[in-house]
């Protein structure tokens, strides 16, 4: 082999290993950035979800009377007047 061919074939599995490397990194990046993507989308969806539960304890703390008692009963401890609360020790 000559040695213009044998310095010709060098520099071009040079270069083919050299865009190789480079697409490999790019591959990687744009996996990385669709998992990421898809983990973004999936917190986006749980946030509407919340939000929209949100939304709903909204509009039932403004209009229904029974779940305003209801919140404060269970959560605020609060009776109405001439009741008794009773509380048993479990055993």
């Amino acid at each position: 082999m000559r040695p213009e061919r044998f310095i010709r074939l060098a520099v071009y599995s040079v270069v083919a290993v050299v865009v190789a490397l480079m697409f490999f990194n790019e591959i990687s990046k744009v996996y990385f950035l669709k998992n990421e993507n898809k983990r973004i989308e999936k917190k986006i969806e749980d946030l509407e979800a919340q939000n929209s539960a949100h939304r709903e304890e909204i509009k039932a703390l403004k209009q229904d009377e029974r779940y305003i008692e209801k919140i404060l009963r269970e959560e605020l401890g609060m009776i109405k007047d001439k009741e008794k609360i009773f509380r048993f020790k479990e055993e």
